[in-house]
Formats: structure tokens, C-alpha cells, sequence
């Protein structure tokens, strides 16, 4: 289905979407992620993940992650019904819960590609729905670094299970 949805993203948004598997962080090796997508906001196609092309922007041409859900409670419906999807909330609009791993996902990857913003893009065969996320400088600055003890703390313990 995520195929299909990113077809239905690129005509919705008049954008054209790259895929690029697995993306390790330049910044924490031990860090990375597998985009559902990057796009360039003006009709460009990003033929190779190149962090230097990600810095030559404009106010026309920034680098944007997408992150598709294509929730399976929800095939063949609106996404506009009462009963909002356990990850949506809504103020004035409808937004991510910040408390969602999928918002922990979005801001981890934002931070290992070195970008500022992700489209979450949320579809169904009858609906489909984009929620702009910009990186969350507070958020990071405590995800980071309790992430960068996780490989010391797995060490440790294959190390004591080794030992016994």
C-alpha cells in the first residue's frame, strides 16, 4: 500500500520522491534510518543521498523527509471521522501526539539526515491527509543523548551474558 500512497503524495503535492534504504547518520555513526521518502519542495528528483546536496537550499528548494502510514483500521474510509487515529490529535488542526513513538521516529530521523522538516502523510484509498512537522530542537536535545548510551548499555550487557 505504501507504494500506491507515495504515488498519491507525488500528484497530490506536485513533488517527485526519492528512495534511498537504510541513511546512517554522518553526525552519530551508530544512528540511521530508512526514510519512506525525501523530496525537494520545487520539482527536482534527488538521484543519490548526498548530504551536500541537502544543503544547497532555497526558500523554493528545501529537502523534506516523508513518513507514510497507511493505517489498515482505516482501509477504504475517510480519515476525517469522530474517531481519530490514536497517533492524531486535534487543536485547531489536526496534529501528531507528541507523545507517539511515531513523533520519536519522525524527530530521530529528522536529526540523523540533518533536516528541518517532514511531511507526515497519513492515506487511504478514500482519503488522505498531510501533517507538516518541524524538527523539535527541546525535543533532541533530550532523545539524543540518552540514544547515544544505548550502544555502551547493549555492550554491557552482551557482555554479561557472555561472561555467564
Amino acid at each position: 500500500m505504501e507504494p500506491k500512497a507515495r504515488r498519491a503524495f507525488e500528484n497530490e503535492h506536485g513533488v517527485e520522491v526519492s528512495l534511498f534504504g537504510l541513511v546512517v547518520s554522518r553526525k552519530e555513526s551508530w544512528l540511521a534510518c530508512s526514510p519512506d521518502g525525501i523530496f525537494l519542495t520545487s520539482i527536482t528528483f534527488i538521484a543519490a543521498f548526498d548530504y551536500s546536496v541537502l544543503k544547497c537550499r532555497t526558500h523554493e528548494n528545501e529537502a523534506v523527509l516523508l513518513e507514510i502510514k497507511c493505517p489498515f483500521s482505516r482501509r477504504g474510509q475517510t480519515l476525517t471521522t469522530d474517531q481519530l487515529l490514536p497517533y492524531l490529535q486535534k487543536n485547531d488542526a489536526l496534529e501528531l501526539r507528541k507523545k507517539h513513538t511515531y513523533y520519536a521516529q519522525i524527530q530521530i530521523s529528522l536529526y540523523a539526515l540533518e533536516l528541518q522538516q517532514c511531511w507526515f502523510y497519513v492515506y487511504t484509498e478514500a482519503d488522505s491527509l498531510t501533517i507538516k512537522i518541524s524538527r523539535d530542537e527541546e525535543y533532541l536535545a533530550e532523545a539524543i543523548p540518552v540514544l547515544r548510551k544505548v550502544p555502551d548499555m547493549l555492550e554491557r550487557i552482551l557482555q554479561h551474558v557472555m561472561v555467564q
